[in-house]
């Protein structure tokens, strides 16, 4: 599969379940702006932007790699933990258009949006690397390069400067 196709692949495997967590979903019983996938109360004293900080990119690390090393399971994991993200985002936006506004929403997502970058570019290397593994073991090439390694250190680099942007811009 060429390059082009797998990174429209990763962008789809996150856009569809975003529109359907906004577009189609009824609301649930659950409100995502009240619920902390990092265990951290933001606005508490007790915690330290440095314990913030860690939390969300530990947590947002733990996702990128799962996706990486979700090649071994030729893509599947990646598709799902992508997806899955893609509709809570999609669900979570849903809820807090209809609970605090656009404006509010704009500000306080703006700074995730880098965020989801790490997520869809984490989803394509999972997908790139399946390829890999497949014709190695049916075509007996490797394919792997060092252009690889290089990848997956821009993904956590960008993992780690979302992580910045939300502790210090967006919790505030």
């Amino acid at each position: 599969m060429t390059y082009k196709k797998l990174i429209i692949l990763s962008v789809l495997t996150y856009i569809i379940p975003f529109l359907i967590g906004i577009f189609y979903v009824e609301d649930m019983t659950i409100n995502p702006l009240n619920y902390n996938l990092n265990n951290v109360d933001y606005h508490s004293n007790i915690n330290s932007k440095e314990t913030i900080f860690k939390s969300i990119f530990l947590n947002n690390l733990k996702v990128n790699v799962i996706n990486i090393i979700g090649c071994i399971s030729l893509g599947l994991f990646s598709f799902i933990l992508t997806a899955y993200n893609g509709f809570v985002i999609g669900y979570m936006i849903k809820t807090a258009l209809k609970l605090t506004g656009l404006k509010f929403l704009i500000i306080s997502f703006l700074p995730h949006s880098f965020e989801i970058i790490g997520i869809i570019f984490s989803c394509y290397l999972g997908y790139s690397f399946s390829n890999k593994i497949f014709i190695f073991l049916f075509e007996d090439e490797n394919k792997f390069k060092i252009n690889d390694f290089y990848n997956i250190l821009i993904c956590f680099t960008i993992t780690f400067i979302a992580a910045l942007t939300e502790t210090y811009i967006t919790i505030q």
